[in-house]
């Protein structure tokens, strides 16, 4: 079946993005199933290609995903974005932090870094230094992936609470206070329990990290097309101020937060992160405010 035919099903296909038929298309496929025939329409401007699960088109948008506004081309964050940077302090001795706390990346041998109660020494992970408590934020990831990595490569983003463990290894979930989605061994998956797979193609290297704190949300968009990724709901946050959280296993891996510049250049690390084009997806509303 082509695009063509299918024009006549989008006010069915509408329909069907209602609660009740739990967003499923026209045809009966999950909305982010590459297996539908609508995929190809999905991603043309010509329809919201994808809604959060079960949320109508329009108004309805907001209140099932607060923080995210619907666009001709996906989801957008409804807030300007926040400059984040890196807390090198609380960085495991095999993460090298730029100099402006821009970037890290792994790195074999360990470095001679004091052993302190805020560093991570078994999960090579790193903090951000903000602190978010109320209001609405967003910030954007680009993971660079060397080609020796290959599918062996082990990367995760998301936020934790401030009082996350430190020492030792610990389960990487929401229980632990993490909110977070991985890439393993060639699959992307959520950092639930139990892990969910996640079918994207491909993998997503530029990440929009949407957090609410007062809806207690957050949503992982793919930078480059405006698609969900994944969004945890009713995250148990217990009042605790919430940070952004990295996670780089795997040789081979950077990471670089986004700023307004049109490239990041990282002095400790020898690179380059360019900045390409974002998606045009309107960032309505000041900074941190909630949004109605």
């Amino acid at each position: 079946m082509g695009c063509d035919q299918l024009s006549p099903l989008l006010p069915a296909w509408r329909r069907c993005l209602l609660p009740e038929n739990r967003g499923r298309c026209a045809l009966g496929y999950p909305l982010r199933c590459s297996s539908c025939p609508c995929w190809g329409m999905f991603r043309s401007q010509e329809v919201p290609h994808l809604l959060p699960h079960g949320a109508a088109p329009g108004p309805q948008l907001g209140k099932a995903c607060p923080g995210l506004s619907s666009a001709p081309d996906g989801l957008a964050p409804s807030v300007p974005a926040e400059k984040v940077t890196l807390d090198p302090h609380t960085a495991h001795p095999q993460l090298v932090v730029s100099q402006d706390n821009s970037s890290v990346k792994w790195e074999r041998e360990w470095q001679q870094v004091p052993d302190t109660p805020e560093r991570f020494d078994c999960w090579c992970c790193v903090l951000g230094r903000e602190d978010f408590r109320e209001g609405r934020y967003f910030w954007e990831v680009e993971v660079e992936v060397e080609e020796k990595a290959g599918k062996s490569a082990r990367w995760a983003v998301g936020v934790a609470r401030a009082s996350v463990k430190r020492k030792g290894f610990f389960d990487l979930f929401h229980e632990e206070g993490v909110w977070a989605v991985q890439y393993q061994q060639g699959q992307f998956e959520s950092l639930t329990s139990p892990r969910i797979p996640l079918s994207l193609f491909p993998v997503p290297t530029r990440i929009w990290v949407c957090l609410d704190c007062t809806q207690q949300q957050v949503s992982f968009i793919n930078a480059d097309n405006g698609v969900e990724i994944f969004t945890f709901t009713a995250a148990s946050f217990n009042g605790e101020s919430i940070r952004p959280w990295f996670l780089l296993w795997t040789q081979g891996i950077q990471m670089c937060l986004r700023d307004s510049t049109p490239q990041t250049l990282s002095p400790a690390l020898g690179g380059y992160c360019p900045s390409p084009d974002t998606p045009a997806s309107p960032l309505l509303g000041p900074a941190g405010a909630a949004q109605e």
